[in-house]
């Protein structure tokens, strides 16, 4: 199941902790699809290309956090693949749907907006501004504060989709609450599919708690990290 051939591209040493002392200097390329900017770097865009062109003709990806990443899932995938992307902010998931409705897609793409629990809006904090801010459950993208997992628990577990979890062969980690995601999927996926952890180089103390022992660790492709489910 694994894509061995875009494993290739992997510089780091393949070690079985989460361990790697200094993350790659990254150059996040600010591109556009769409409209829509696409915050990884070129080898990450590149990699996560290969990773669906590569997959089996009816592969399954899952991804947390849609974005630029969900327009290359579209612009890339195969008609018999199928995407399933899942976005906790209603501003963000309305937008990407908008964008998606404008593009040319082969192959399937399920969009599901999962948000806090009751309905309510998570408050965040970009800089000095603040978005979306409804209640007190207040959170700071960039901070260790968006790992927070209570309240989004239809999210982390893909309650109410259509995600058959044991065919899924690839997914991105690129949204909130990604230690209790990765956590929580160590248990739905089979052995042998991939979670690509987006931004991993540089919050490695955020998220060792929920990789080491629990997946092999292949290593990075700058700020991407890419884990194997071990057989169980």
């Amino acid at each position: 199941m694994l894509f061995r051939s875009t494993l290739s591209m992997i510089d780091s040493v393949t070690t079985p902790k989460f361990t790697i002392t200094a993350a790659p200097s990254a150059k996040i390329n600010h591109s556009i699809v769409h409209d829509v900017v696409i915050l990884m770097s070129d080898e990450e865009q590149k990699a996560l290309k290969e990773f669906i062109t590569s997959a089996p003709e009816n592969a399954v990806f899952v991804e947390y956090g849609c974005g630029g990443s969900t327009c290359l899932f579209a612009m890339h995938m195969r008609p018999s693949q199928h995407l399933h992307s899942l976005e906790h902010n209603k501003d963000w998931f309305l937008r990407i749907r908008e964008v998606l409705s404008d593009m040319t897609i082969s192959g399937d793409v399920s969009l599901y907006w999962k948000p806090a629990a009751g309905g309510k809006k998570l408050g965040y904090k970009i800089g000095d501004q603040v978005h979306t801010f409804e209640d007190k459950d207040f959170r700071v993208y960039g901070s260790p504060s968006e790992e927070l997992a209570h309240g989004l628990e239809d999210y982390i577990h893909g309650t109410d989709t259509n995600i058959d979890w044991a065919k899924v062969h690839c997914v991105l980690v690129d949204g909130v609450a990604r230690g209790p995601i990765l956590a929580v999927l160590r248990h739905k996926l089979p052995a042998g599919a991939l979670v690509l952890l987006h931004d991993a180089g540089p919050r490695q103390g955020w998220y060792s708690w929920a990789v080491d022992g629990l997946y092999t660790v292949h290593g990075l492709i700058d700020n991407m990290l890419v884990l194997e489910v071990p057989q169980k």
